[in-house]
């Protein structure tokens, strides 16, 4: 489960942050696996020793090293394993937007930074995502200046990432329509626009993915007998898997968003006429097939079998909980779907070890991404009227994560008062 980016700057002693961020990682996690208090007892006091150290850090030249950076990504992990409530989570997401924000897209050119940009942008999209937040990793400098020096970098995952930064921006706009926040009368025809482009993007994306991944995809007869499906998807490998449900995930939410703005007369396949595709995996969807929200909502779940199974484990885990944190949204309570889903996120706390999956089954760590709860669940049928969003009503999105945690309160104390100065003296933004 850990990647050798955990281990920047690790020197292997006590006063190392980087040292006391694996030992922590490492004794929650062997605890939660293996039902050891004493190891997961270890693993918190080593937390705590990491989020001293890294306040420490943080206000010194160390703040603009690559190890700050991902220890903050490796603490933002052990949330995930640590509590389901996520508000760790979240807080540790904030701390890794403004250590990427206070810097500048120049920075990550090299191959080290680069790799540990790509993962940290995924964290921050998860956590905008959540909170309905636009993500300003979606501004066009941070989405090519990083890989001007190594352009072979920007491959399927990195593309699929660009549309996890993407999306967070279009909830925010779809919120403010609904509760009355933004009053141009123009701005759903607008937001319109702007899904129907990030749709024809990820529908160029899946067309690229079936070319580079032909015939990677058989259906088998499920082994697991809570399943809602008859048969399961298994493929070559994990990245072609987690690839696809990463497609899904974002796909539901354009589908979602483009069914609240218009209606019965929105399509499924709108985008996709002009886009050159040939059928290699005929279990799978194609952008020119007519598609339901269960249905590529089912395309996430029939992957589970396979993406949790050996070797896979804890990897497989870590990487479907954001996406099936999505298909929950579109199943009814009481339904077999959302009662294998259910069962899905218990099993990636007791054998994965994330404990954060718990606090998904509802909808989400702050509620649901899109407030569409009466037409999606509707056996994922195209049943919203026209302008359904602007007569809604409802509550406001959460402006910023939880209350903090005390464990992470000086830590965020620190790294607010790091982020107001550069060290050239000008200002983050």
């Amino acid at each position: 489960m850990f990647t050798p980016w955990m281990m920047k700057g690790c020197r292997w002693n006590e006063n190392c942050t980087t040292t006391q961020t694996m030992k922590a990682l490492s004794g929650l996690y062997f605890g939660r696996i293996h039902r050891r208090k004493q190891s997961m007892d270890f693993g918190f006091q080593c937390y705590s020793k990491a989020l001293r150290l890294l306040s420490k850090d943080l206000v010194s030249t160390r703040a603009w090293e690559l190890p700050s950076l991902t220890n903050v990504l490796s603490l933002s992990v052990f949330e995930i394993m640590a509590s389901p409530s996520g508000q760790g989570f979240l807080q540790h997401e904030g701390g890794v937007a403004r250590l990427i924000q206070s810097s500048n897209p120049e920075r990550f050119q090299s191959q080290d930074e680069l790799a540990v940009f790509e993962y940290a942008r995924l964290a921050v999209a998860f956590g905008c995502a959540d909170l309905r937040i636009r993500c300003f990793l979606a501004e066009p400098e941070w989405m090519t200046i990083p890989w001007l020096k190594h352009p072979e970098a920007k491959d399927l995952k990195s593309l699929i990432y660009d549309s996890f930064c993407d999306f967070p921006g279009i909830l925010q706009d779809l919120e403010a329509i609904r509760t009355g926040q933004q009053t141009d009368p123009n701005a759903a025809t607008y937001l319109y626009e702007k899904v129907c482009k990030q749709l024809r993007k990820l529908y160029q994306w899946r067309a690229q993915w079936e070319t580079q991944n032909a015939g990677c995809c058989i259906t088998k007869p499920s082994q697991d007998p809570k399943s809602p499906f008859p048969t399961a998807f298994h493929f070559q490998n994990l990245p072609q898997a987690a690839g696809l449900a990463h497609y899904n995930t974002v796909l539901l939410v354009l589908l979602r968003a483009g069914r609240i703005l218009k209606g019965l007369c929105f399509s499924s396949t709108i985008c996709s006429e002009t886009i050159p595709v040939t059928r290699t995996n005929s279990g799978l969807l194609l952008p020119q097939d007519v598609k339901t929200l269960h249905g590529v909502a089912g395309e996430i779940l029939r992957s589970v079998e396979y993406c949790i199974s050996e070797p896979h484990t804890s990897g497989g885990y870590f990487q479907m909980l954001f996406p099936l944190r999505a298909a929950i949204e579109v199943y009814k309570d009481g339904c077999k779907e959302r009662k294998y889903l259910y069962k899905i996120f218990n099993e990636i706390a007791d054998n994965g070890g994330f404990e954060m999956s718990r606090g998904l089954t509802r909808a989400g760590l702050c509620g649901r991404m899109i407030e569409d709860e009466e037409s999606v669940t509707d056996v994922g049928k195209a049943d919203v009227t026209e302008g359904h969003l602007l007569r809604s009503g409802g509550e406001k999105p959460p402006e910023a994560a939880h209350a903090a945690n005390p464990m992470t309160a000086t830590y965020l104390n620190f790294s607010s008062r790091f982020m107001q100065k550069r060290p050239n003296g000008s200002y983050a933004h």
